[in-house]
């Protein structure tokens, strides 16, 4: 599948994040802070320019509102939904209806029909939002993408194909409410892209279709999936009540947490330095500062750093439950601040505070940290926007300029772990 610098990412369900050449940011279907099949490192949202919404279920603009609120996109819909969307607050609505095309920023974004139904529930109230639709994508680029929205195969998918011819098609698999994997088969038959993105699968129990039954009907399509990762996810043992309750808590709020997939490795890699102190930088609520305290043991020594004293709170109740509170010393305010004050040299320092703050932490951490140990930091992928050419958002920059410093330094031995987000591990030389 090539995209040409496009980045696209599955959130979950029906929702996709796409990140332009040209640095804007756009949410297709935007479920994203309650949708349970988000991961939890996506739910925060840094910027969004654009919603593309196709229909007014619960699991598709769920989330709209939040967003709009926070960010003031611009939105892309039919007439009856972006009206009410403006009740709750959208001020940049661009409506249109089927077989319209517009030019939305760097994009052209063309409504076309889904066979499916519409109603926005508002309270007790269920509101007309006009009919359930799909879109066709095309970037300056010229890439063409296809996301079908909640539908039926329906014949006229051969005029998309000719009208638009997509290369990659995004077509829901789940069944019940929407095609299973034999309609979306047969979809492809209509459309004959060079990809599909199977998606609307698993959230539920009643969404029963798997991208493996929809690959078997498609020999001649690349269908993107992620096996791997769902296999790794698979494997993961059961937490203990304070981290799973921590991981709910994390997913409903939109708390970013390092996540069942990386924690325990940062528990493996202290455990085989045998490091007895860490200093840890951006811990919100608390969850990975309790897999290192429980890895330093009973002897050891974690630093939480956190800016938000709401957070450090929760923290404190969960580590006293968890049993490690007297093996953590709590700091809110400012992390890289606290750090400069350290006389001592520790074992391990983590990184995960503010993106556009990543190069500072660099340069004060060496000093601090003991021959041999560890220095380790989060998110070093940023959901694959590493890879844009020309990047647009601070965020990005700034964890591009922090990665080229950390491979560049003679003070360390850096690898960078493809684990969830990325996980750079970077040794005292």
């Amino acid at each position: 599948m090539n995209l040409k610098g496009v980045q696209l990412t599955w959130l979950g369900h029906a929702t996709f994040r796409i990140d332009t050449p040209g640095g804007r940011t756009i949410i297709i279907d935007p479920w994203i802070m309650n949708n349970p099949a988000c991961p939890p490192f996506e739910k925060k949202l840094k910027h969004v320019d654009v919603l593309l919404c196709t229909h007014g279920h619960g699991d598709h603009i769920g989330d709209a509102v939040e967003v709009i609120k926070e960010h003031n996109p611009q939105v892309v819909g039919m007439p009856e939904l972006c009206g009410w969307l403006e009740k709750k607050g959208a001020k940049q609505t661009l409506i249109m209806n089927k077989g319209g095309t517009q030019k939305v920023g760097d994009i052209k974004v063309t409504m076309v029909h889904a066979d499916h139904s519409c109603g926005i529930q508002d309270g007790d109230q269920l509101i007309y939002g006009g009919e359930a639709c799909g879109y066709v994508v095309e970037f300056e680029n010229g890439v063409k993408i296809y996301h079908a929205g909640d539908t039926n195969v329906f014949g006229d998918m051969a005029i998309i194909r000719e009208l638009y011819a997509p290369e990659i098609v995004m077509l829901p698999i789940g069944d019940h409410f929407t095609m299973g994997p034999r309609e979306a088969a047969y979809a492809c038959n209509l459309l004959k892209p060079k990809t599909a993105i199977p998606m609307h699968f698993g959230t539920f129990p009643v969404l029963t279709g798997t991208p493996s039954d929809f690959q078997k009907l498609v020999p001649g399509v690349e269908v993107v999936t992620m096996p791997v990762d769902d296999y790794l996810y698979s494997m993961l043992p059961k937490r203990d009540e304070v981290l799973a309750e921590m991981e709910e808590y994390a997913s409903k709020h939109s708390i970013p947490i390092v996540g069942p997939a990386v924690a325990p490795g940062l528990y493996q890699l202290a455990l085989m330095i045998n490091a007895k102190t860490v200093f840890e930088l951006g811990s919100a609520i608390g969850y990975s500062t309790i897999w290192w305290a429980r890895a330093v043991g009973k002897e050891g020594r974690v630093v939480y750093t956190d800016g938000d004293s709401k957070n450090a709170e929760r923290a404190r109740g969960y580590f006293e439950r968890a049993g490690v509170a007297d093996r953590i010393t709590l700091h809110t305010g400012d992390a890289l601040e606290v750090l400069s004050e350290q006389k001592e040299q520790f074992d391990i320092i983590f990184n995960d505070v503010d993106k556009e703050d990543y190069p500072r932490v660099l340069r004060l951490v060496s000093p601090r940290l003991r021959k041999g140990g560890l220095f380790i930091t989060d998110n070093v992928l940023w959901s694959g926007r590493v890879a844009q050419k020309n990047p647009k958002q601070p965020q990005t920059k700034a964890i591009l300029e922090f990665n080229r410093l950390l491979y560049d330094s003679g003070d360390f031995f850096t690898t960078i772990l493809p684990i969830r987000d990325g996980v750079a591990v970077a040794l005292k030389k």
